[in-house]
């Protein structure tokens, strides 16, 4: 039980996914019924933990992509007005 909520699983879904697991109803998991329901939790969790990579690369991506359009989407003059703009009123406190 301390091994899946270790790995995020809430209570009542461990009791369930346990109850799954006991095959043949004696109250026990014994080891052939665990070996399939660890292997689905760990596949589980590096799922999880793959999609949330992915994810925070992907918003990297987006930002750096961002920055990239916005400081070479805009022409030096531009870029040098919004500069200045932004130093005097930095300046100006």
């Amino acid at each position: 039980l301390k091994f899946a909520t270790d790995l995020g699983f809430p209570k009542p879904d461990i009791r369930r996914i346990m109850a799954e697991a006991d095959e043949n109803d004696d109250g026990r998991i014994e080891y052939h019924e665990f070996v399939p329901l660890a292997v689905s939790a760990i596949e589980t969790v590096l799922a999880k933990q793959s999609y949330a990579d992915t994810k925070t690369a992907r918003e990297n991506t987006a930002v750096q992509k961002s920055k990239d359009f916005l400081l070479h989407g805009m022409d030096r003059p531009e870029l040098e007005a919004v500069l200045k703009e932004m130093f005097e009123e930095a300046d100006a406190d």
